[in-house]
């Protein structure tokens, strides 16, 4: 009874200051500045979700290897995380700022504000990792009190508002950090590293690639039409997503797959249904959309995020069972690989593709889901 009113207190602690603060973010913030400027809030979305694709996977991916290595460990008393991993990925991170200050002429306020969103991401992750769930809690409060303040005032413009908050809330970060439970170790790489690594990206990377997929690939009026109820969207998988890392993190969960499978697939059709009516609510109580949008599209968005909310949540589950070596975890990383270089191509050359080309997400979160399952390792094959 203990351990289960300390994992609710943790999800609490956790969840409820995020909620807050991507409510003021979707509900109160970009609203505004949908309403002043479309292709404004575009653009800080475009850059947003572009660098939190790289910052959630990667930081997400070191946070899960340290837990393993964690619940691997016969010392645990004495053991030290180790933040190699996600200094490496911080400086790969930096230099590409770098890289585009000067190489695609960005401006430096857009390169400073990418940079600012890294060193809060990492913060997180580190405080779950040695469990200070209501520092997190402050934290988030501090950081999107202050990102509301600042931009509901006319003090700064939104990526300026959205920098300052985070310096502010890393600064406060300093004071709680526990020198004592980390260490620096060189850092190692090796094929079976890589492969673990992009396995485990995986079900991270989908929360992303959805919105960067349209904000690529559509035209401006399809995408200021269509993407708030994506971002919306993120509201309700916010629950899996904080749940997911206090189950790898504390939890060792045992339950046969295929009775989950079972009771997924039941609720799967509720699922569809309950994003589809809340994405329609939250949406046109708070945007005032020029345009009418299908409802078959918004069906569709419903489809394929509940897909990968379910992906989320089977990851988090059986983390420990997953054979990353499998056939079908191969395929998967190729299918996520192809996904990211069309995301790359589409970057580049910026193609404008129709309406009926959303339903591609569809299948690929479909299949995504699919390979992940079959390479979870259980004595009976589902």
């Amino acid at each position: 009874m203990n351990n289960i009113s300390k994992h609710i207190q943790q999800f609490s602690l956790n969840f409820l200051p995020m909620i807050f603060s991507l409510a003021l973010m979707q509900i109160f913030i970009l609203p505004d500045l949908y309403a002043s400027s479309t292709l404004d809030y575009v653009n800080f979305n475009f850059y947003l979700y572009s660098a939190l694709l790289y910052i959630h996977v990667f930081n997400t991916v070191s946070f899960n290897e340290q837990v393993l290595a964690l619940k691997g460990s016969s010392n645990k008393d004495k053991f030290r995380f180790d933040l190699s991993n996600f200094i490496f990925f911080f400086a790969v991170y930096c230099l590409y700022c770098v890289v585009m200050f000067f190489y695609f002429d960005t401006n430096w306020f857009i390169v400073v504000f990418l940079i600012c969103l890294y060193p809060i991401d990492l913060a997180i992750n580190l405080l779950r990792l040695i469990e200070r769930d209501k520092i997190i809690g402050l934290l988030l409060l501090v950081q999107s009190i202050v990102f509301f303040a600042l931009f509901k005032l006319k003090f700064f413009d939104i990526f300026l508002s959205y920098t300052i908050s985070n310096a502010i809330c890393f600064l406060f970060f300093l004071f709680f950090y526990e020198k004592s439970k980390f260490k620096l170790t060189k850092v190692t790489i090796s094929f079976s590293k890589v492969r673990s690594f992009f396995s485990m990206s995986i079900p991270t990377l989908n929360r992303y690639v959805d919105k960067l997929f349209v904000l690529v690939f559509f035209s401006l009026s399809f995408k200021t039409s269509l993407f708030p109820y994506i971002a919306v969207s993120g509201l309700v998988m916010l629950p899996i997503t904080v749940a997911s890392k206090v189950v790898i993190r504390s939890i060792d969960f045992d339950y046969p797959l295929k009775k989950m499978i079972m009771l997924v697939s039941v609720a799967m059709p509720f699922s569809v249904l309950f994003i589809f009516f809340f994405n329609i609510a939250v949406v046109n109580f708070v945007y005032d959309l020029s345009g009418d949008v299908s409802y078959f599209l918004i069906l569709g968005i419903s489809f394929f995020k509940s897909l990968n909310l379910i992906e989320l949540m089977f990851f988090s589950l059986y983390s420990n069972q997953m054979d990353f070596k499998s056939l079908p975890m191969v395929y998967s990383r190729v299918l996520s690989f192809i996904l990211f270089l069309a995301l790359v191509f589409g970057y580049f050359y910026k193609p404008l593709m129709s309406d009926w080309f959303l339903s591609v997400l569809c299948c690929y979160f479909l299949l995504s889901l699919v390979l992940h399952l079959l390479s979870i390792n259980v004595k009976e094959k589902v």
